[in-house]
């Protein structure tokens, strides 16, 4: 179903939509971040249940590309919420800065930095197999927490300024609009990315927790 979403997505925005604003920009990256972790879901299955051991390669390449895409993920979320907040709450202020170039230059900056500390993460991890906290404090701090907290509060400052309805020019079905994409965004990012981390903290703290709790979080 996310495969199949995701690819018509991808044909509407590259396609069918003439415009390219940054939120665009940053919509079509989170689309190809989330078909990509979708087509690499059958493989984390199976390297799930079968023995990996004989095959380091394998499961560090396929980690390492799951985790960016997922991070990509976050990241791009987190630009579109920011976005949001410079076109409604800062639009004459931020009119400069959101433009297509700065918005691509943004997303080959978040690629690069998701390339990087994944890197440095599963690397650790690897060579150093107990320090799992540092690992958790890595991708929940700079990469999930973090986020959450920028797209938490960026998402009710524009609520806040949408409410006060006499100093917004925009007519009320757009400010609808607006708040159901912002909740949208919120919902996503709570729903998809909070059951991974969580069940990572559980699997630091409690080693011994089968990986089916993990699979069902990841």
């Amino acid at each position: 179903m996310g495969i199949i979403l995701n690819s018509l997505a991808l044909y509407v925005f590259c396609f069918q939509t003439k415009a390219r604003t940054p939120s665009v920009i940053y919509t079509i990256n989170l689309v190809v971040t989330d078909l990509l972790v979708g087509l690499s879901l059958p493989a984390r299955i199976v390297m799930y249940y079968r023995n990996v051991e004989t095959c380091h390669i394998c499961y560090y390449v396929h980690s390492f590309t799951y985790s960016v895409n997922m991070y990509c993920s976050i990241l791009f979320l987190t630009c579109i919420c920011v976005d949001r907040y410079l076109a409604i709450v800062q639009a004459k202020a931020s009119r400069r800065w959101r433009n297509p170039s700065y918005a691509k230059c943004i997303c080959v900056l978040i690629w690069i930095f998701a390339v990087i500390v994944t890197f440095i993460i599963l690397t650790t991890t690897i060579n150093h197999k107990h320090c799992c906290f540092f690992q958790l404090l890595m991708l929940t701090g700079f990469e999930y927490f973090v986020p959450l907290v920028i797209v938490v509060f960026y998402t009710l400052r524009i609520m806040w300024t949408l409410s006060k309805s006499i100093q917004m020019n925009q007519s009320r079905e757009r400010r609808v609009k607006a708040v159901q994409l912002l909740i949208m965004v919120l919902v996503i990012f709570t729903v998809c990315f909070t059951p991974i981390h969580v069940s990572q903290v559980v699997f630091c703290v409690r080693s011994e927790v089968s990986r089916d709790v993990i699979l069902t979080g990841g």
